[in-house]
């Protein structure tokens, strides 16, 4: 059965790697994917780490896994400024914008899922515990890891019924959940999930409510936007995709909400999306980089990146994008300052947003007309203040996971 298994698992593999080599052709993303992992094995060959450092290998499949591995690198990095940080990724989207990250000394792709590249990998890094980051099960990493005795822990993972693990046929993946030395899940449910398969678990807080709350702690001010709003009920919309910013110009362009300013930071800030933006508004538009103390307008374009977590702090209600496409983004950014949270209707993979519907501090718009009426609703007396501290409770209430998960890194490190 374990032949079995293992050989259509390589064969999916190729396939898959196959398929992202015709993708290549036509994507840049897919492009980015093929060229980056040529390089793993120049970058490792020049890499060399003291024999008896630490040596932590941290993977992320992308950007935001990434968060949720932050809060618990910086922490390694303060209580052991020599050990030496080894981050993967399995995604540009994570590679290029972190590849320069300031506490990793060395970030890569993740090879293709080999039993060569995974013992090349390791031979060369010889980690002395791995950090693995919500998914990204690879049977030949994991199980390599698991011969060469390197402990192995899987933090801030989810898991859902429907999943592979808890299949007849899954007995592969359930194999690469045993390689893990220690497996801390976010939810009871996944916990009661993993134990009907055997496998134990241990329940943390996701780290990236410690690191919103630390965001929110030290965030940037911006003295001209600051004037730009004053005044003024704002609205920020984060995160934008088109659907979104379709449904957006349709309620600022009838300036139904007349005291209201709005600063819209699309997800995509290239001059052609932005110029695209500024033709759907027909008012007044200010664009970030041209803003100056004699801007008038009612919309704020960010036309840059690396704002938004901090401008959530001016306003009264938040727009979260990406709900009208695959998931909504980040809704903890905005929460943790106290702001009610609004999002189109594809939020179910996003259990913060289920969350916080249930606990009234966001909700789902599915329309023009609904995304109305909630705004009135929120900017109605208290409702919009009221709200927003359920919202910041939630996020608050949710704090200490990176501690508890420091607790197993911290047993596996020297002195």
């Amino acid at each position: 059965m374990e032949l079995f298994s293992i050989f259509f698992y390589n064969v999916a593999m190729l396939l898959y790697y196959a398929a992202i080599k015709v993708a290549a052709v036509f994507s840049p993303k897919a492009k980015d994917w093929i060229n980056g992992r040529k390089a793993v094995t120049t970058q490792l060959q020049s890499f060399s780490t003291p024999v008896n450092a630490n040596r932590i290998w941290i993977h992320c499949s992308s950007l935001g896994e990434f968060e949720q591995a932050r809060p618990l690198i910086e922490k390694i990095k303060q209580s052991k400024p020599s050990a030496f940080i080894f981050l993967t990724f399995f995604s540009p989207s994570g590679y290029n914008i972190r590849q320069s990250y300031k506490f990793a000394d060395m970030v890569c792709y993740l090879p293709h899922d080999t039993k060569t590249n995974a013992q090349k990998l390791i031979s060369a890094f010889k980690p002395t515990l791995v950090l693995w980051t919500k998914y990204d099960f690879y049977y030949h990493f994991l199980n390599e890891l698991n011969l060469a005795k390197v402990p192995v822990m899987l933090f801030a993972a989810r898991f859902l019924p429907n999943q592979i693990f808890f299949k007849n046929h899954g007995w592969l993946f359930q194999k690469i959940l045993q390689s893990f030395t220690r497996i801390y899940v976010q939810d009871t449910a996944s916990k009661k999930l993993l134990a009907n398969i055997n496998i134990e678990s241990e329940l943390a807080n996701d780290t990236r409510f410690d690191r919103v709350i630390a965001i929110a702690r030290e965030h940037k001010t911006f003295p001209e936007i600051e004037q730009f709003v004053a005044g003024r009920k704002t609205i920020v919309c984060g995160s934008t995709w088109l659907p979104d910013e379709e449904l957006l110009t349709a309620i600022i362009n009838t300036n139904v909400f007349e005291n209201a300013v709005w600063l819209v930071a699309p997800h995509n800030v290239t001059s052609t999306n932005v110029a695209h933006l500024q033709k759907m508004l027909k008012g007044n538009s200010v664009l970030l980089s041209k803003l100056n103390e004699n801007a008038q307008g009612n919309v704020l374009i960010i036309d840059s990146i690396g704002q938004l977590s901090s401008l959530y702090v001016y306003a009264d209600v938040a727009y979260i994008g990406g709900g009208f496409g695959a998931s909504v983004h980040n809704v903890l950014e905005a929460a943790v300052y106290g702001v009610p949270v609004l999002f189109g209707k594809n939020y179910q993979k996003s259990f913060e947003c289920i969350d916080l519907i249930r606990e009234q501090g966001g909700f789902s718009i599915n329309s023009k007309q609904e995304l109305e009426e909630k705004i009135n609703m929120l900017f109605q007396k208290n409702t919009a203040v009221k709200t927003g501290e359920i919202a910041r409770s939630y996020v608050l209430n949710k704090a200490g996971g990176t501690e508890k998960i420091f607790t197993f890194v911290e047993q596996h490190l020297t002195d």
